[in-house]
């Protein structure tokens, strides 16, 4: 199972690329506090597009995201890092699903994932990871991979990141 946070579903909302998700992750959860902050951006597009993916109890219909449920250890354990770190509550619940449950963190927020690495989150991604992930299960080609990237330049990929992406395909004799 994994975790994912809101800058993911954000960016992968923004481009229309939802889908690629479910492809690589069988089971994917979010807290209720990531779907507050999804809802605080108000109506926008991408929004809509991640409210028509989230599900509360019974899946169908095109929807792959269950909002969790915390328990209260995990409501505890929460709130410690929220104060200890200065994470959002958001975050904070994250980290304690991800960790009391041993599930994978998706995250592309740094400061996140290192202070999930510190609380011993044994398997956090990033969107490098994840789009690493995709390529190697043949999920996006190259022509997709030039487009995500184009369509994500706010993310600011660095050269190195995308030199590391492309090398995949020169692997495989691709040009």
């Amino acid at each position: 199972m994994t975790v994912i946070d809101t800058c993911i579903l954000s960016s992968l909302a923004k481009i229309d690329r939802l889908d690629l998700l479910p492809t690589v992750f069988r089971d994917i959860i979010m807290t209720p506090s990531v779907l507050n902050e999804i809802e605080k951006t108000g109506e926008a597009k991408f929004v809509k597009r991640i409210k028509e993916s989230v599900y509360f109890d019974e899946i169908g219909g095109g929807k792959f995201i269950f909002v969790v449920p915390l328990r209260r250890k995990e409501l505890q354990y929460a709130h410690k890092l929220k104060t200890e770190y200065g994470l959002s509550i958001a975050d904070s619940e994250c980290i304690a699903v991800a960790k009391m449950r041993k599930m994978i963190l998706l995250s592309d927020d740094k400061y996140l994932g290192k202070m999930a690495i510190n609380e011993s989150v044994e398997h956090v991604y990033d969107f490098l990871t994840f789009l690493e992930a995709c390529i190697l299960k043949g999920i996006i080609q190259r022509d997709e991979l030039i487009e995500i990237v184009s369509l994500l330049k706010k993310r600011e990929f660095s050269d190195n990141d995308k030199r590391e992406l492309f090398s995949y395909f020169e692997l495989k004799g691709e040009r």
